[in-house]
């Protein structure tokens, strides 16, 4: 999965990794441990950019609800490959 060249995602939104932080630990599914490991070993700043991306293009037609899809690849930015969702989805950092 995470050697895809292609990612596809439901939005064209990249927000910055702290706010990736603070809705995924309010809801539960990461804990600030987790995303501090992931800052430390990916060398990833509050300030980087993220979006969720999927190498599942169904999957992202499910999301996108006949709404627009957005392709990523490994030029845009590298995988957090400890961030699967379970869904098959997957932290894009931008470069």
């Amino acid at each position: 999965m995470i050697n895809h060249i292609k990612y596809y995602s439901s939005s064209n939104y990249w927000f910055p990794f702290k706010e990736l932080m603070e809705i995924e630990d309010e809801r539960g599914n990461y804990s600030l441990e987790e995303f501090k490991m992931w800052k430390k070993k990916y060398n990833v700043k509050n300030d980087d950019l993220v979006i969720w991306v999927t190498p599942d293009k169904r999957q992202v037609k499910y999301y996108a609800k006949g709404g627009d899809i957005f392709t990523y690849n490994t030029n845009d930015g590298f995988i957090i490959p400890e961030s699967d969702d379970g869904d098959d989805g997957f932290v894009m950092v931008k470069y």
